[in-house]
């Protein structure tokens, strides 16, 4: 029995010394890792104080700026490990005065030199493609105009968001604010077939030798053009009488007022007698005033750009009344309009809301997909197919 009772105490003793040489070497292992920290932090701490001094010694104005989220990361610096203000300062190498100006901008300045390294309403990269895919297919199109068309495809985007995206040059430099001009006291429409609009335009071949004679009718509340007609020859008051009573046909209303130029058309007895029986309030134009029927005007600048040229005269007029069909059926139902707010005379005509905006998650395709009406390449219609990530 003692023999056993011996063997249990030795083996007992050589467990001890084991364990108690295993917890001297473990704890040389942490002494020497913590010198070698000390080594690295003292090392740290010498460069860090000598880059420090050799930016103090630099003129304020030559010190490259922090960026703005650089900026930030020193204000959450204090917050995270508090520090005073002329603390902050010596450790980064500014002025208590400057750390004040950024944290009353941080607190609701209108400046925005304190900034989160990535915008917090980032776009998608999906919407950029988009975005950069009409501005090649449609190179006449603006930034006001690329928005419209993704914001009726329920896309969320701003003109300004387009403009960042397409921005190919630097910012350009500030100008003083143009003063504003006084409005005009003319008459406005307030809803739908309160004004109309009628006027002629001339469109010229490649020579100058031919040329055809468009006119239309405008409803200046919705943009709706509700009647064009062609005329190798200039029109008579019977051909616009004639012209009229078709856009009242169509519209199936009358409207209140009705803006020309001073045309003889317009001031032919025969004209005149057609308004006078319908009640209507003949208002004529500036005489050599530019914008004076504004919206009409407008209206024939965007047609000759992105319908009518030269090579439409020779036509035949059944072909072009075919043609300036399609182009206004497309004006209609799917061209945004910077005047109605990126609306279409459809949307206004029928108080169409707009709808809530798509959410889009990172992962999701997008999917453009262009229509031509009737064909023509002028004339595309485009819808959104978003497929969601799982």
């Amino acid at each position: 029995m003692k023999h056993l009772l011996a063997r249990a105490f030795l083996e007992l003793t050589k467990l001890l010394s084991s364990a108690h040489a295993a917890a001297l070497s473990k704890q040389r292992g942490r002494a020497a890792e913590l010198a070698g920290l000390r080594d690295l932090v003292e090392r740290q701490q010498l460069e860090i104080d000598l880059l420090r001094a050799r930016l103090a010694r630099l003129d304020s104005a030559k010190r490259p700026r922090y960026l703005p989220h650089e900026r930030l990361q020193i204000l959450l610096y204090r917050v995270k490990w508090p520090t005073s203000l002329a603390e902050l300062a010596r450790r980064f190498v500014l002025s208590v005065e400057t750390i004040k100006e950024w944290m009353v901008e941080v607190d609701g300045g209108v400046e925005s030199r304190v900034k989160t390294k990535e915008p917090v309403n980032k776009l998608p990269d999906a919407v950029r493609e988009i975005a950069l895919l009409l501005r090649w297919e449609q190179l006449r199109w603006g930034c006001r105009r690329i928005a419209d068309v993704l914001r009726r495809l329920n896309v969320k985007i701003s003109r300004t968001s387009i403009q960042r995206i397409l921005r190919r040059s630097p910012r350009r430099p500030a100008v003083e604010a143009k003063k504003s001009k006084p409005k005009n006291a003319g008459i406005h429409a307030r809803r739908q077939h309160d004004l109309w609009l009628v006027d002629i335009t001339r469109v010229k071949d490649l020579f100058g030798l031919l040329r055809v004679h468009v006119a239309a009718v405008v409803d200046g509340y919705t943009r709706a053009v509700l009647a064009i007609g062609v005329c190798r020859s200039e029109p008579t008051a019977a051909w616009m009488t004639r012209l009229f009573a078709r856009a009242m046909l169509r519209a199936k209303a009358m409207p209140r007022h009705l803006i020309t130029d001073q045309g003889s058309q317009f001031t032919a007895a025969e004209f005149q007698r057609m308004l006078k029986r319908r009640g209507i309030r003949h208002r004529f134009g500036a005489v050599g005033k530019k914008g004076s029927i504004a919206i009409i005007e407008r209206f024939w600048r965007t047609l000759k750009t992105e319908c009518l040229d030269a090579t439409c005269v020779r036509m035949s007029e059944r072909m072009l009344a075919g043609k300036l069909s399609a182009y206004l059926e497309w004006y209609r139902l799917h061209r945004p309009h910077q005047g109605l707010g990126g609306r279409t005379p459809q949307d206004v005509s029928a108080k169409v809301k707009r709808t809530k905006p798509l959410k889009i998650n990172a992962g999701d395709v997008l999917r453009v997909v262009r229509r031509d009406l009737d064909g023509d390449r002028r004339l595309p219609v485009y819808t959104l197919r978003v497929k969601k990530s799982a």
